[in-house]
């Protein structure tokens, strides 16, 4: 007679040590782990909860895990599940931190559904998280509640952001927090900017101040950075962000001003997009090395200053912003000036 294995639709089930032999299937209720979840045999989970509850180190063997609680204490190790092919975890729809450390040997996958929840200075993933959502025009993207948030007035599309914890970023003898986010997005560009927020624990602070942080990026995977500057500290939530981000993909950190990840200032440079504008507006991609007001004017062929406006100020790095009012300007060739502080650029430019 074949052996029956069990099911768990209901209440609470508490093991010690689970040796799968066989298939177990979970459809609801609780199963609280306080030893080690080992075996090769399949874990068919559809619903529930699986938690960790033990007061010291746990292993567990990767599954597609519905709920997933680190609870109790010490370090609780996810280790991809065996085979030919080893499969990594994934969590449908909700990873919560109740009081251990989670520690995915590889990449940890959240659902479209799924968000991380209860994360503390005490209790949190230490490793990497992975998620992929849709950034809609207008409307915050949180990712699930990496830590990582982007507001865009025009969709990015399906944007996988990956963030790794425990370890910084280097560049020479300067380090960044012991945080940091890849984002790859359908539409990096061409968003006539974005707010991109960041935030942190305060142990990954690695002694920096917060006040001087400053949001740096890397498109060689950490080999060479940017000071992208920053618009906005807020340590009373343990972040900051950035106005005005012209390009999303890349490698994204936080390290101090006064000890910077960039290899040197940008220049003063500017680009006019699109080239012709039409009734949409022209927009600026404006690089710099200096943080502070710019002046915008546009010319006529007959030098007649027929736009003249002071826009937002500017950061140091990359920023994208749009000309309000540029739109209504009549189909013409214009000259245009951009100033900050003694630095000026001429560009033509033709509204279509």
């Amino acid at each position: 007679m074949a052996t029956r294995y069990p099911l768990l639709s209901t209440g609470l089930a508490e093991v010690r040590d689970l040796t799968q032999q066989g298939p177990v299937s979970q459809t609801g209720g609780e199963l609280a782990i306080y030893g080690n979840l080992v075996g090769t045999m399949p874990l068919r989970l559809t619903g529930g909860t699986v938690s960790t509850r033990g007061t010291g180190p746990q292993t567990l063997t990767a599954n597609a895990f519905q709920t997933l609680t680190v609870a109790g204490t010490g370090v609780k190790t996810l280790t991809d599940a065996g085979g030919s092919a080893p499969t990594p975890a994934s969590v449908e729809v909700s990873l919560a931190l109740a009081g251990g450390v989670l520690n995915p040997t590889s990449p940890l996958t959240l659902g479209a559904r799924a968000a991380l929840s209860g994360e503390t200075n005490t209790s949190y993933v230490l490793g990497q998280l992975r998620t992929t959502r849709e950034v809609a025009a207008v409307a915050p993207q949180s990712f699930g509640g990496l830590g990582l948030t982007l507001t865009t007035s025009v969709g990015a599309g399906p944007t996988t952001v990956t963030r790794t914890t425990g370890q910084g970023q280097t560049a020479g003898a300067n380090t960044s927090i012991a945080r940091y986010y890849d984002v790859r997005a359908a539409q990096s560009r061409s968003l006539r900017g974005a707010t991109l927020s960041l935030s942190y624990l305060p142990r990954e602070l690695s002694g920096l101040a917060e006040n001087q942080l400053a949001l740096f990026r890397s498109t060689t995977a950490g080999a060479s950075w940017t000071n992208e500057g920053v618009t906005q500290h807020d340590p009373a939530n343990a972040g900051l962000s950035r106005d005005f981000v012209t390009d999303l993909n890349g490698r994204w950190t936080a390290a101090s001003l006064n000890a910077p990840l960039s290899i040197g200032p940008a220049a003063f440079a500017i680009n006019a997009l699109p080239v012709p504008f039409n009734s949409d507006g022209l927009s600026l991609q404006i690089s710099t090395a200096t943080a502070g007001p710019v002046s915008v004017k546009l010319y006529d062929v007959l030098g007649r200053v027929v736009y003249d406006q002071a826009v937002a100020n500017v950061e140091v790095g990359t920023s994208t912003i749009s000309l309000p009012g540029t739109r209504y300007l009549p189909p013409a060739r214009y000259i245009l000036l951009v100033s900050q502080g003694d630095k000026q650029v001429r560009l033509q430019v033709v509204r279509e």
